[in-house]
């Protein structure tokens, strides 16, 4: 069946993992701290201030601009989007999308994080308003990701703030966490089934991801979708391609 062009939107996705947490370094740290408290570690900081030289260069050799960066409510997500909006000049870091954490903290069931970003005086030392992509998803099981990954698939056909995004000529930037990233790629990318997302993507710390194509908000099995690991070189990100459908 042929696709009406009025479905389809350009995609320019810039994923972003946050960098490295003082909880990658130490697991035991989230049985001690809530997961939304756990912050950047200074190879982290370094790291995001690397993934920053990166979109720079990005921007200059593609003539995409990005305006806007969707963050994950958890701290160490917010401190790599911040570092990376200061030094690409001041992004506008919006908060939109409660959707999108409805349907990611209710299949992680992390209610300690729920509660801590429900609480208006966590929310407001902070300095953002947290109702954006979700990332409170530390050790979700197999059938938690298959419903992020429904979830998802659901809304983003529908979200108004996703779908103009896309109609825009600027790249969206989506700094948040590895299996957030994961659900989200497949959501939108359906020839990748939520068994190859859950088990053999990976999203490494503080890298930016290039997600680029056609989304077909009509029929999502149709879209088109290539994904590149962005380097400071573009024969080396020529060859670092990771995935093509």
């Amino acid at each position: 069946m042929s696709s009406n062009k009025n479905s389809l939107r350009k995609l320019n996705l810039i994923l972003v993992r946050h960098g490295e947490s003082t909880a990658n370094v130490d697991s035991s740290l989230y049985d001690l701290h809530c997961d939304s408290v756990i912050n950047l570690t200074h190879k982290g900081v370094l790291q995001s201030l690397e993934a920053a030289d990166k979109l720079n260069a990005w921007q200059d050799e593609t003539g995409i601009v990005i305006t806007d960066i969707w963050c994950s409510p958890l701290l160490r997500a917010i401190q790599t989007a911040q570092i990376i909006s200061h030094k690409l000049g001041g992004l506008n870091l919006t908060t939109r999308g409660t959707e999108f954490l409805e349907i990611c903290t209710n299949a992680a069931n992390h209610d300690e994080s729920l509660a801590a970003l429900s609480d208006p005086d966590y929310r407001a030392k902070l300095g953002v308003v947290t109702d954006v992509l979700a990332g409170v998803v530390t050790h979700l099981l197999p059938n938690s990701f298959r419903e992020m990954v429904n979830g998802l698939r659901n809304v983003l056909v529908s979200h108004e703030d996703f779908l103009t995004a896309l109609d825009k000529s600027e790249a969206l930037l989506i700094v948040a966490h590895d299996y957030v990233l994961r659900a989200l790629i497949a959501a939108i990318d359906e020839t990748i089934t939520v068994e190859e997302a859950h088990s053999y993507l990976k999203f490494e710390n503080g890298v930016p991801y290039w997600l680029r194509g056609e989304y077909n908000v009509d029929n999502p099995k149709e879209n088109t979708v290539t994904m590149s690991r962005l380097t400071l070189s573009t024969d080396e990100r020529a060859k670092d391609e990771i995935r093509q459908a």
